[in-house]
């Protein structure tokens, strides 16, 4: 799941830090290019600060939320049917196709959230906005993941320029997927055309649009 998808299951709850520590490993993800073991390692300590609590709390349940979603029948059906389309768009070569069904999936659950329930977007972004950065680069290097002040400089852009809105439009959505594709080692999409790539996003877009509620809220809410 992205950033979005994890802040609808848990929308109702205030707790800035808890939504700071599910955003946490996919923010160091993009910022480092790269997973941390050391996040998935966390358990509650003895004694702890309120905001602790919560990040700490927000680290297992994005771990767990995403060990649900990747083994729900809605996220199985849809990769399978993204692949299908995949497979015709990309035509022969080493795409890698399921794995990027997978990659596309999650980043299109955030834009059908921009695009059909903003005000979830509003409302993440305005949790998020209450955390202090400093503290929670602290946090976070306390947990073994050393991300250093330019973390911050990222965060503190990523909050400012509302990053996640620009995936409603075709322009915005194709960046972030080329750039997550990047980051793995593929370029899919390097030769498409404007027109063929809003023709593919047209297609995924149809078949995600209608059930993405259902889907996200098949999988256990653990805010």
């Amino acid at each position: 799941m992205n950033f979005l998808s994890h802040f609808y299951l848990a929308s109702k709850l205030e707790a800035p830090f808890y939504h700071a520590g599910v955003s946490s490993p996919d923010w160091i993800g993009i910022f480092s290019g790269k997973g941390s073991n050391e996040l998935k390692k966390i358990q509650h300590p003895e004694t702890t600060t309120e905001n602790e609590k919560d990040f700490i709390s927000g680290l297992i349940a994005h771990f767990q939320t995403d060990k649900a979603w990747h083994s729900s029948e809605y996220f199985n059906e849809k990769t399978i049917q993204l692949n299908e389309i995949f497979r015709k768009s990309l035509g022969p070569g080493k795409h890698r196709t399921f794995f990027l069904s997978h990659l596309w999936l999650e980043l299109a659950l955030d834009r059908m959230i921009v695009l059909n329930k903003p005000q979830i977007a509003e409302n993440y972004y305005t949790q998020i906005g209450m955390v202090n950065t400093p503290e929670l680069r602290e946090l976070i290097e306390q947990k073994g993941v050393p991300v250093g002040q330019k973390f911050e400089h990222y965060l503190n852009s990523f909050l400012m320029n509302k990053y996640l809105f620009q995936y409603g439009a075709m322009e915005g959505f194709r960046t972030a997927m080329e750039k997550t594709c990047i980051r793995v080692g593929l370029s899919p999409f390097s030769a498409f055309t404007q027109t063929q790539f809003e023709e593919l996003l047209s297609k995924c877009d149809v078949l995600i649009e209608k059930d993405f509620i259902l889907g996200l809220e098949s999988v256990p809410s653990l805010g």
